[in-house]
This record gives C-alpha cells, structure tokens and sequence, in this order.
C-alpha cells in the first residue's frame, strides 16, 4: 500500500473486501464499542454517522495479521521479516503537513466524546497503558492520566519509557518498538487473527 493515510488504508480495505460501511446512526457511548468488540474477528468497520458527532469512526482496522500486512504494504508471510527490519534500520520521523486535520476535525470530535470507567471496566483485552518518564515534567496530567487508565481498564499494564515525553513514539521509536514487541509477545494475537 503506498497511499499511508488513513483514507488509502480505507480505500485498500474496501477494495479488498475487508471494510463494512455503517451508514445508519450509531451511538458513540455503547453501539459502537459493542460492534467492534462483537465482530473483532470480522471485518473493519466504518460507521459513517456517529452520534451527534460529525466526524465517521473507523475502528477493527488491524485485528487480523492479513490487514496489519496490507496497511504496510507486504504480505502476511512477510511481515515478521519487516517489522524485524523496520526496528533494525528505523527510518527517521518525518513531520506531518496535515495539521490542521488534528485541530479541525479529530480534535472537536474527541471533545464531544464521553468515556468513563463504567465503560472501560468492559474492555477485556489486554491494554498497553504507555507514557514518557518525562512526560510529567510538561504537564502533570500525563502522570494523572496514566494512573487512571491502570485504575479503569482492568487489563492495562503501565510502560514508561525512559527519557521520553509525551512525543515518546517520536523522541524513541525504536525504544517504543521494543515495548510494544514486549507487550504483543506477552499478549499474542490468536493465530487466525
């Protein structure tokens, strides 16, 4: 796949018969999380009205190694060899010129949204819980946060990584990558998916 944004992953998975579109209105506060956690071995998803929102939600993206392939472009067989290589020779971050599409449209979506730990008590899979060790030191509610998600989320496990802040994924990609590959060897995905 050599379009990387989130509309070509769409556009691959459709073409691939791997997407439903959702275009009746769907409740953001249980309907939606109650499909994806219903059809986590199904297709992707992408509810085209959500709620009073005005922004569609695209969820179950990656649930199965064969779309985790096509989002990067190789094929299933291939891609413990890429993941491998990508944390050998990580290519260096590159800044985003679609900014505004953060401030604009996903930005006011997240702000109308309500989660609270009645909600996340109901997630069951496993959540990596991850925050720079100097996240802190730019706000305070990192570490608040933090504390929160290991409190609601009942499977949640904390990686801090060390040196890092908030832009740990961009400041340590590579240190990043190996607690992910710690945490999915730790909670594998089931073969098949």
């Amino acid at each position: 796949m050599l379009d990387q944004s989130m509309r070509g992953l769409l556009a691959a998975l459709e073409a691939a018969g791997e997407l439903r579109r959702v275009t009746r209105t769907v409740d953001p506060k249980f309907e939606l999380g109650a499909v994806l956690a219903l059809k986590d071995r199904g297709p992707a998803f992408l509810f085209e009205n959500v709620g009073p929102g005005t922004i569609p939600v695209a969820g179950n993206l990656l649930t199965t190694r064969d779309r985790f392939a096509l989002a990067l472009g190789t094929k299933r067989e291939q891609l413990d060899a890429l993941c491998l290589k990508s944390l050998r020779q990580p290519i260096k971050p590159q800044i985003v010129a679609d900014a505004p599409t953060f401030f604009e449209q996903e930005l006011p979506a997240v702000l109308t949204w309500s989660f609270g730990a009645e909600d996340a008590r109901r997630i069951r899979q496993p959540a990596l819980a991850v925050m720079g060790a100097r996240s802190p030191e730019v706000s305070p509610v990192w570490e608040e946060r933090q504390a929160l998600v290991l409190e609601w989320l009942p499977n949640a496990k904390a990686f801090v990584l060390p040196g890092a802040t908030h832009l740990l994924h961009v400041q340590d990609p590579v240190g990043m990558a190996h607690g992910l590959v710690k945490f999915f060897a730790e909670h594998p995905i089931e073969a098949g998916r």
